[in-house]
């Protein structure tokens, strides 16, 4: 699922995030890719990426922002999350996301 204004023109989640995080195709394979969000603001953007590796079904996600200057290349770095700390009031609505993103992103973190 692609949330956001940086994804609207692509379809493909995994071309659009090896694009704008400078990636290569083969950095995903380990992975499903549940949700990739952007948001923007003025001369800046925010990215969160929840992803579940394919062999154990754990959870990641991919937190990466920028300024005017720069984008997201060098950011992913997939981090080992829990879906109790997903659901849990310690884990904020990521910046700038509008709150029928939100809510999708809390529906598929229901259904880890």
């Amino acid at each position: 699922m692609l949330l956001g204004d940086l994804w609207q023109d692509n379809s493909d989640a995994v071309a659009a995030i090896c694009h704008e995080y400078e990636v290569k195709p083969s950095t995903l394979e380990p992975y499903e890719i549940l949700v990739a969000g952007y948001w923007s603001g003025e001369y800046s953007g925010k990215s969160w990426i929840l992803l579940r590796e394919k062999t154990s079904g754990q959870p990641y996600e991919v937190c990466g922002s920028h300024c005017s200057c720069y984008g997201l290349e060098e950011q992913f770095d997939p981090k080992l999350t829990s879906a109790a700390y997903l659901r849990s009031d310690m884990f904020p609505k990521p910046d700038d996301c509008p709150n029928e993103d939100w809510a999708a992103i809390q529906k598929v973190i229901a259904s880890l």
